[in-house]
């Protein structure tokens, strides 16, 4: 079972992703010596995670076409960037998707302007999305680091992903909007794209120490090499000098 979501909210969704990464414009104005300011109006403190407001709600009451109570509600800086929806620990997450998840997103679209991520879970296993994603494109968070061994574990994922640190970094490098099939897709790394861009990174802000040696990054068929690249480049350029 898969449902459509209206061009509109992708497009709401892509531009309020763009503000909160990039910050508002604000209005232009001239200082004391005649120069003209073109501020930008930070809405998230990235290089310092502890500077911003998290906050977790529990069955936020929401008014649309039919009120609504999602499970749990993930807000930075009273911003709602993080849903998830829980479900018995019998019962199959795939469940959370079609029937929770889906009814949201048509009786309470507004919620999603500006979501990050989507996690489904029933407390044993958990799988992370994107607003457009297919429940057959969910992903699993197996690994905090690169050595680990993998396992399938809700907290392995909440403590690899909703780590302030690292939220904030999935949200600032790790998202990408891709319309170059013909339909805008989100795009939000997988695992091994997280951890194995991070270490490229590492690797990047040593260069000098390395004499320029920055290793190899090695995928397989399908592992989403042209994204892993986008997200190198882009974070490099954001935070390298």
């Amino acid at each position: 079972t898969t449902y459509n979501i209206s061009d509109q909210l992708i497009a709401t969704n892509q531009k309020k992703y763009q503000f909160i990464r990039d910050g508002i414009q604000g209005k232009a104005y001239q200082n004391s010596a005649g120069e003209t300011i073109q501020p930008k109006l930070k809405v998230i403190d990235f290089q310092n995670p502890e500077e911003n407001h998290f906050l977790i709600v529990r069955e936020l009451c929401i008014e649309g076409q039919k009120p609504q109570r999602p499970d749990i509600l993930g807000f930075v800086n009273g911003i709602p960037l993080l849903f998830i929806e829980l479900k018995a620990t019998h019962r199959n997450i795939r469940v959370a998707y079609e029937d929770n998840y889906s009814r949201y997103l048509e009786n309470i679209p507004q919620l999603f302007h500006h979501n990050a991520i989507v996690i489904l879970s029933n407390g044993i296993e958990g799988k992370f999305g994107s607003l457009t994603s297919r429940y057959s494109h969910y992903q699993e968070w197996k690994r905090l680091e690169e050595q680990e061994k993998g396992k399938v574990d809700f907290q392995t994922m909440l403590m690899g992903m909703c780590d302030k640190k690292n939220f904030l970094d999935i949200i600032e490098n790790f998202i990408v909007f891709d319309d170059s099939h013909g339909e805008t897709v989100k795009i939000i790394a997988r695992n091994h794209q997280y951890l194995g861009v991070n270490r490229a990174f590492s690797a990047v802000q040593q260069r000098e120490v390395r004499e320029g040696k920055l290793g190899v990054f090695w995928h397989t068929q399908g592992s989403g090499k042209s994204y892993s690249m986008g997200f190198l480049s882009r974070k490099v350029h954001r935070l390298l000098p």
